[in-house]
Parts: structure tokens; C-alpha cells; sequence
């Protein structure tokens, strides 16, 4: 079976998103995946629209793999590291954002190309931003100084 993944976008929305919903910060601990989670969960539970039960369950699992990416692959994973969660809620549309501490050493990574990630049934890791792509339908990317002031992974979901 083969999966026609979306090509991660290296634009970032910006300020096009308009002010954020909701923002958090967290460790940059493995728990703090869970507490990302339930920031995202309480986030649309008090929120102005409702949106679809698949929407919560895709940013679920977009908030997930964004918080587990900042923590396995960059600073924010590293002792006293943290990254931040920035919602943005809107009545036709969710998007996510993770901010993170940049890579951990002298070059910039980028994130890897997704044509065969979820064809390997047999691959124990990089499904994430694969997963994250066919959630988003291709509206997910990533921005890195200094096109951006932080280095952050972001995607938006239609409601």
C-alpha cells in the first residue's frame, strides 16, 4: 500500500494566524508530552467553537508527535530544555504550533523527507510529521531562524 504524503511546507503562516488562542509552556521531559496533550484536549473544551470529535482526535495526535519531535530532536529535550505549545482556534480551522530551542548541535536539521515513511511497515520511528501531513492534508511545515524568530513545527487542521 502506498500513501500519497503531502510535502512538508517550509512557509510559515505567521502572522497570517493572527493572534494565538491559547499558549504554553513545558519541560522538556518525556511526561511533558501527556501535559501538552491535555493543554490541547482543555484548550478546545473551553473554546469558543465546537469542533468535530476527528478534529480533536487529529490535533490530539499532531500535538503529540510536535511535543515528542521537540523533545527527541532538539535542545528542548535536552536538561532544563523547554518548548511551547501556541494554539490558534478558529471557526474553520485549528492550527498548532510547537516552538522549540533549536537543534542541538552547530547545523541545522531540517525534517527528513516523508515519501516512504509510512510505507515500511517494519520502521519503528519516523512516522511523525508523515502522520502529522495526512492528518493536516498537506498544511504542516516548519520555520527556523532566521526566516523565523524561533525555530518552531507547525501544522492547521480544517474544522
Amino acid at each position: 500500500m502506498t500513501n500519497v504524503i503531502p510535502p512538508i511546507m517550509q512557509l510559515h503562516p505567521g502572522m497570517a494566524w493572527g493572534t494565538p488562542s491559547s499558549r504554553c509552556g513545558f519541560s522538556g521531559q518525556r511526561r511533558a508530552v501527556q501535559s501538552c496533550r491535555d493543554f490541547v484536549a482543555d484548550t478546545l473544551r473551553t473554546a469558543e467553537f465546537r469542533y468535530p470529535l476527528q478534529v480533536w482526535d487529529d490535533l490530539l495526535l499532531c500535538a503529540s508527535e510536535l511535543a515528542t519531535n521537540a523533545i527527541r530532536h532538539t535542545r528542548s529535550g535536552d536538561h532544563e530544555g523547554v518548548f511551547t505549545a501556541v494554539l490558534y482556534l478558529r471557526r474553520a480551522w485549528v492550527g498548532l504550533e510547537v516552538q522549540d530551542l533549536g537543534p542541538r548541535d552547530e547545523v541545522p536539521t531540517v525534517p527528513c523527507p516523508l515519501a516512504d515513511a509510512l510505507d515500511d511497515p517494519l520502521a519503528t520511528s519516523g512516522r511523525g510529521l508523515a502522520m502529522i501531513g495526512l492528518c493536516s492534508r498537506g498544511r504542516y511545515g516548519f520555520a527556523a531562524p532566521p526566516e523565523a524568530p524561533v525555530h518552531s513545527t507547525w501544522c492547521a487542521l480544517a474544522a
